[in-house]
């Protein structure tokens, strides 16, 4: 059924195009909540009402250390930014650090306009593939499976065929004239009379001289009619090579033309199961891989064999497995061709078997392939890897690339935009308002917000002129007691340690500090963890080229409720289906459908995997009347007309 959308796809896409049935994607709900709890905390808000009021009657340098006060010791009961993140999120605003946070949610979500938010998470998510592929790229490289398999760099180039021959032009015209003389299906066999045989009974019913052939020297009829799926013995498949040696002239010329087979110099049939007369360009420079590395099948270019192969070749191409005992391993088939071929044949198949999916091949396919490969020939420096990656490399990636919080340094979706979905900020927000509350409930922010005698009271009261202007002065048995010159003095203090309100909120909150330090270091993790989130998607939007300011208005975002059933695929902790779920409005038809939409398209991939046709998709396609064209076609008549007798 043609189409891409279901109906619970249209529901969602009318609530992100139209607000139909409500708001369907907004900024994580509880995030908002929680911003909000911890502003209307009485020790947040009464400080917050002080660094408004200070903006137009301090200067910008005492207003400077009020925003950051308490940020290297206590920034959540100020609502401080924590002092290491000054450098890469700046100081707070007269709304403190949430309000960063708040900014930061509301820029992603495009404060409003999702055509903005389609933008950001295109750029966010384009970020997030191409680093993590660099970055897993790099890593896997290096694997210990990666590195078992590792010979070269040539042997990945040329997917192994370099193994064979690094001839590749001799070698792939080998290939292409042999046509199908070998079955590349059924490797374990090659070399074999009864692998050949099968080739040419599978494509013909055969030759006639050669069927007679093999039944008179003692094949019986049986083994022929089943060639291609029962075994035959080795004494039959002997007597069958015996009998290929004697097929010469028009009945091979007649075999050769079945099998497809352009190759020159062949002067029997059993010369096909002699690599030395099937690869007349290559087999000198034919090799095979062994527990010493590759070595040559020949050893010169007259076809003498290298015997040390009989026991550097793997043992699977030697001896018969247990189980296997109809393969053709070189201890069975030199019993029945010459030995020396025996051997080839079965170097042959370990290097074969080196490429990847050969079986899926043919000697023509693979011949052409082959015929134009090429090595890295005079790139010394690529050539001498032993590992498929330099160390230089993969710490260069894994170094500048992997800052992310996945696996491997790899970047999630929620490295760029998180905070909009409530990462690292709701659980963050919680724990600091947690702490909070139990240090107000025990008393221990008195000496902060006590109505006569705290801090931030006095602090209130001086700059609404209760101590006067010029001078200030700060009764007795208040923080910061004295007379300042004005005002700014009055909180900077003139230059003697302690004195001054800033320098006394330090020592009053250094003191809670101090008297409460598992909870106040709680709730220093959770804002240096919220700091550190808005510091990493700040890096990340960047790299991902994202400039709010720069967003394109009243973009219509049609990707979004077509992306719905690819988001829902990807489940990855802090990946797209669990970003959507946390910012789609539930309270709203669309937010509800969105999170239906994801259900869905998980439940299609897996009743499609299991081959179950769903009508989940509903089908885009209508019948639109056809306009009357001129006909192209001559009628039996006029067909007639145009005949020339």
């Amino acid at each position: 059924m043609a189409g891409s959308l279901s109906s619970v796809t249209l529901i969602a896409g009318a609530g992100i195009l139209g607000n139909v049935g409500g708001v369907a994607l907004a900024a994580n709900s509880t995030a908002v909540a929680s911003i909000s709890s911890y502003n209307s905390l009485s020790v947040i808000a009464q400080f917050a009402n002080v660094v408004a009021t200070g903006n137009s009657a301090l200067s910008s340098s005492t207003m400077n250390s009020l925003t950051n006060l308490a940020g290297n010791i206590f920034p959540a009961v100020t609502n401080a930014v924590p002092s290491a993140y000054i450098g890469s999120l700046g100081n707070t605003t007269v709304n403190g650090f949430t309000s960063l946070v708040s900014n930061e949610i509301n820029n992603i979500m495009g404060n409003g306009d999702l055509g903005k938010f389609q933008q950001v998470l295109g750029a966010a998510e384009s970020l997030v593939v191409t680093t993590n592929q660099l970055i897993n790229s790099a890593v896997n490289a290096n694997n210990a499976g990666s590195n078992a398999t590792y010979s070269s760099q040539d042997n990945i180039l040329t997917g192994g065929f370099n193994q064979i021959s690094q001839a590749f032009e001799a070698f792939g015209a080998d290939l292409t004239e042999l046509g199908l003389a070998i079955d590349l299906s059924d490797l374990p066999n090659i070399g074999s009379p009864q692998s050949l045989l099968k080739q040419l009974y599978s494509q013909t019913a055969g030759s006639a001289e050669l069927n007679n052939a093999l039944l008179a020297a003692g094949v019986d009829q049986t083994a022929l009619d089943n060639v291609g799926e029962v075994p035959m013995t080795s004494e039959q498949q002997k007597l069958a090579y015996q009998v290929m040696t004697k097929i010469t002239g028009p009945t091979l010329s007649q075999i050769l033309q079945l099998l497809k087979v352009n190759t020159v110099g062949l002067n029997t049939m059993a010369d096909l199961l002699n690599p030395v007369k099937t690869f007349p360009r290559s087999f000198n420079t034919l090799t095979a891989p062994t527990a010493n590395g590759l070595r040559g099948i020949y050893i010169n270019s007259t076809g003498s064999i290298n015997t040390q192969l009989e026991t550097e070749l793997p043992a699977s191409v030697l001896v018969p497995l247990l189980g296997y005992q109809t393969q053709n391993t070189y201890s069975q088939l030199k019993k029945i061709i010459p030995a020396d071929q025996a051997l080839a044949n079965k170097a042959l198949q370990a290097g074969f078997e080196q490429v990847k999916s050969i079986f899926n091949s043919t000697l023509t396919l693979t011949g052409y392939a082959t015929l134009g490969l090429e090595s890295n020939k005079g790139l010394n420096l690529i050539n001498s890897l032993t590992d498929p990656l330099p160390t230089d490399v993969t710490n260069f990636y894994t170094q500048n690339y992997a800052s992310g919080t996945g696996e491997n340094g790899t970047l999630m979706l929620v490295d760029v935009i998180g905070s909009a979905a409530g990462w690292a900020v709701n659980g963050n927000l919680s724990t600091a308002i947690s702490v909070l509350t139990l240090l107000n409930s025990n008393g221990s922010l008195n000496t902060l917000t006590n109505g006569s005698t705290g801090v931030f009271t006095v602090m209130q009261n001086a700059i609404d002129g209760d101590y006067g202007s010029s001078p200030v002065v700060i009764p007795g048995g208040l923080p910061g007691t004295g007379t300042y010159n004005d005002l700014d003095e009055a909180f900077n203090g003139p230059g003697a340690p302690g004195s001054g309100l800033i320098p006394a909120a330090y020592s009053l909150i250094g003191t809670i500090v101090t008297n409460n330090s598992s909870a106040t270091a709680n709730a220093n993790q959770a804002w240096s963890n919220i700091a550190a989130q808005l510091s990493l998607e700040s890096t990340n939007l960047l790299k991902a080229g994202v400039v709010f300011a720069d967003l394109t208005e009243e973009t219509v975002p049609n990707s979004l409720v077509f992306g719905l059933p690819q988001y829902g695929l990807d489940t990855a902790v802090g990946g797209a289906a669990w970003f959507f779920e946390s910012i789609a409005n539930t309270a709203t038809q669309g937010g509800q459908a969105v999170i239906s939409s994801m259900r869905e398209a998980r439940n299609q991939f897996r009743l499609q995997t299991a081959g179950i046709e769903t009508d989940i998709i509903i089908s885009d396609e209508t019948v639109e009347p056809q306009a009357t064209l001129s006909s192209g076609q001559y009628t039996v008549a006029e067909a007639v007309d145009q005949k020339i007798v």
